[in-house]
């Protein structure tokens, strides 16, 4: 199975393994105790099911523009978001009670808790899982915008890391 947005391929069954243990672990693994963890896009649960096997991550917070992606994803390509494995996990990752999912616009959310950051916590982990930042649509371009990979950088405790991803080899 094959996920396509405006023409740009996505996600692939055959290679999202490979591509979401890479996205997610090198930084994970990085921080020596990631328990505050938000992930921009991701509408997969892929990158979300990665993170759930770190026992030490308390709380998850996924910002993701589109519920209807969401919804097709989980119908159409379960196994993306397939925790039934994980001791001490929902069957599904997004039944997970560590996950605040936000149906929202990720530039936008990010903005807002920038300019507030100092009364609120703090990511230990933030993983960008968006849409190729080489696409040229509109969406992708204001990902990858300097305000809105600051004010990412802006939500971040001081020993933070964020992980983006940047296009296919």
């Amino acid at each position: 199975r094959m996920l396509f947005l405006d023409g740009i391929l996505q996600s692939e069954s055959s290679s999202e393994r490979e591509y979401h243990e890479a996205l997610v672990h090198a930084g994970m693994f990085s921080h020596a105790d990631p328990k505050r963890v938000a992930i921009v896009g991701g509408a997969e649960g892929a990158t979300l099911r990665e993170v759930l096997k770190h026992k030490t991550v308390e709380s998850v917070t996924m910002v993701e523009i589109d519920q209807e992606l969401i919804d097709i994803t989980k119908t159409y390509m379960p196994f993306m978001s397939d925790c039934i494995d994980y001791v001490g996990r929902s069957d599904n990752c997004f039944d997970d009670p560590v996950l605040d999912l936000v149906v929202e616009d990720a530039k936008e959310w990010f903005m807002d808790r920038s300019n507030k950051a100092d009364k609120q916590e703090k990511f230990d982990v933030v993983i960008v899982d968006a849409m190729e930042p080489e696409a040229s649509s509109a969406i992708s371009k204001d990902l990858y915008d300097t305000a809105h990979l600051e004010a990412i950088l802006n939500t971040l405790t001081d020993e933070g890391i964020m992980i983006i991803q940047i296009g296919r080899a």
